[in-house]
């Protein structure tokens, strides 16, 4: 994982890492021990955030309470254990696979709000980088090396709904 240094990236650490799966989300009462973790990950010879900043910076997102839970787009939503889970996602298939681009499709699933989608290096998505989140049902990942495979993972979003299951593809790029 490459050094955390501003809040944006650190808010994406706090997305990969501590709020999926959805069983893992975090709440209000959480809070103060992730936030901890986190700064852990900030390099040390980086101008830091300080644990409050970063309290003080969460607090602020809409819906901010200690019964509440931070969504994957970073609101603070109540927590329902029961409730439904977005269907997995269908349709993951990736095609126009060449030399440095490949195209990744998927079906929409109902109620989804938006899709998460992540590409690693390893089956184990050890440390997925998020590539794609919007509600778009395509996306073409390019800058790609030749004959390399890549891992890639997707997931629905949606307030009100747990979030979906990760589907997983895998495509090895052209040789030149």
């Amino acid at each position: 994982m490459d050094p955390i240094t501003n809040i944006t990236e650190l808010l994406e650490a706090i997305d990969t890492y501590y709020v999926t799966p959805s069983t893992e989300k975090i709440t209000g009462v959480e809070t103060n021990a992730v936030l901890h973790a986190m700064i852990e990950l900030l390099p040390p010879a980086e101008p830091t955030l300080t644990d409050g900043e970063i309290k003080d910076y969460l607090m602020t997102l809409p819906g901010y309470g200690p019964d509440k839970m931070l969504a994957s787009d970073f609101t603070w939503v109540s927590y329902d254990p029961n409730l439904p889970q977005l269907s997995a996602v269908t349709g993951f298939a990736l095609s126009d696979i060449g030399t440095d681009s490949i195209t990744i499709n998927w079906h929409p699933v109902n109620n989804a709000g938006y899709y998460i989608l992540q590409q690693d290096n390893s089956e184990q998505f050890n440390d997925p980088a998020t590539i794609y989140t919007g509600p778009a049902n395509s996306f073409t990942v390019t800058d790609l090396l030749p004959a390399y495979t890549y891992y890639f993972r997707i997931k629905a979003v949606a307030i009100s709904y747990q979030d979906s299951a990760f589907a997983v593809a895998t495509a090895t790029t052209l040789n030149t």
